[in-house]
């Protein structure tokens, strides 16, 4: 593996670049000291695509595998990039001692696995948010990262990155607006319905057992049949609708409010998590 500086990497690092939302110019005047970083992508039907292209957009950094249990969105990957190595497994991915680092945008319930993986096999790493499916798991993979203090941990949380937010915090933390005692973190974003519940086969294509991974089993059940994202009719949760099934994501709360109450947790100045968590509300105007 190249031997790249803490600071280096930082600074040169793609996968800041692709999920902080710097620009791909900074980051390519600076690349390539060390030689190309090599980069492998896991879970790249959708949020993965973004890591892809902003990846692609920087010198000095190169994607040389890509890793999603569904094997027709590995054939389309190297179509794109035909010197990658494909694969459906990530265990066989780290064997691979050309990779660098390891950007990953899997379910939430693969995260922090996928994450402790990727650092026992010495690859640099970054993790989609949330960092985790729940707390313990994320404890797990941030004592990972102080543990194998070589290699560089980036979690997703790309509000951290927004130059009018640090600003904005910089104010209220030096006490310019006073002492700040309540934070409240609202975010209006309509999902589309997932569609009644109705059982279907896994296509032959997606190995369920690995897209499982630690989580426990749960039959295929249909999410929303005219979403087109899903492009085939009995992926059940496995492509997107998996934030809605308990066993692997966490609701919206983990999906979009993971920013938000970061946002309201940094204005605070706090690291701790709640004590209790309340839930008051319902599903309306779906039928789901």
């Amino acid at each position: 593996m190249s031997q790249l500086h803490r600071r280096t990497f930082i600074k040169n690092s793609a996968l800041a670049a692709a999920v902080a939302g710097l620009s791909a110019q900074t980051y390519a005047q600076s690349a390539g000291a060390n030689g190309d970083l090599r980069v492998a992508v896991v879970g790249f039907r959708s949020r993965g695509q973004e890591h892809i292209k902003e990846l692609n957009k920087i010198k000095g950094v190169r994607i040389v595998a890509l890793c999603d249990v569904d094997s027709r969105v590995v054939a389309k990957g190297l179509k794109q990039f035909p010197n990658a190595k494909g694969y459906t497994d990530i265990r066989k991915m780290l064997e691979d001692k050309d990779i660098d680092a390891v950007s990953i945008a899997s379910p939430n319930h693969q995260h922090s696995i996928q994450g402790i993986w990727s650092l026992q096999a010495g690859k640099h790493l970054y993790v989609e948010k949330p960092l985790s499916h729940n707390i313990f798991e994320g404890q797990q993979l941030v004592a990972a990262s102080n543990h194998f203090t070589k290699q560089i941990v980036q979690a997703g949380t790309q509000s951290r990155s927004g130059a009018g937010i640090r600003a904005a915090i910089k104010d209220v933390h030096a006490g310019k607006y006073g002492k700040v005692k309540l934070a409240r973190a609202v975010c209006y974003k309509r999902r589309k319905s997932i569609g009644p519940a109705k059982k279907n086969p896994i296509p032959s294509e997606i190995d369920y057992d690995l897209w499982h991974g630690p989580a426990d089993v749960q039959e295929s059940v249909r999410g929303n049949e005219s979403d087109k994202v899903n492009e085939a009719a009995n992926n059940g949760p496995v492509h997107y609708d998996w934030h809605w099934f308990w066993n692997y994501g966490g609701g919206d709360l983990c999906n979009q409010a993971i920013h938000e109450i970061d946002i309201a947790r940094w204005f605070l100045g706090t690291h701790e998590v709640a004590p209790e968590v309340v839930s008051v509300g319902g599903r309306f105007g779906y039928v789901d």
